[in-house]
């Protein structure tokens, strides 16, 4: 099981799949992870100091410990082999929207794509978004995208930035 997955499995407090994966990528260890201070916990993209403070409080009861040291035991946790490409990669914190239906990718790949170029996929187009990427049959994102000015790519386009 990947570290992001056996993070959001841990079911901490408002850290989604999102956040744990952040968490993955930043620290590369569940040792580091848990060992980190709120400081550094905050270092991390889009954690502020009221997540950071419940991940701190997750890891420093001691049944909470307890029930990971176990599931380490029996598990296979897979930590990320290097961040470097995500902290090398133009995408890097770039947010993303998907909208309709892509023709080659699952959402869920499309997602993974993001997610290990260093984006994030997110639910909602806003003026924070930098990507819509649209597919056959796309929804009410498509017009909100529009008027806010985000910059709307299709399946192809999207595919191209993975390629640079």
């Amino acid at each position: 099981v990947s570290l992001s997955r056996f993070i959001y499995a841990l079911g901490i407090p408002q850290v989604g799949e999102a956040t744990a994966h952040a968490l993955s990528q930043h620290f590369c260890s569940l040792d580091r992870l848990i060992s980190a201070d709120l400081e550094s916990l905050t270092k991390v993209p889009d954690i502020g100091p009221v997540v950071a403070v419940e991940i701190r409080q997750f890891f420093d009861d001691s049944e909470n410990r307890k029930d990971i040291d176990t599931l380490v035991e029996k598990l296979n946790i897979q930590e990320p082999e290097s961040d470097s490409k995500a902290v090398d990669s133009s995408l890097s914190g770039k947010k993303f929207v998907i909208t309709g239906t892509l023709e080659t990718l699952s959402r869920d790949q499309a997602k993974r794509r993001i997610q290990s170029a260093g984006g994030r996929v997110i639910g909602t187009v806003s003026a924070k978004t930098d990507y819509l990427v649209c597919g056959s049959r796309p929804g009410s994102k498509l017009d909100m995208a529009r008027k806010l000015g985000v910059k709307i790519i299709d399946e192809d386009q999207f595919l191209k930035l993975f390629q640079q």
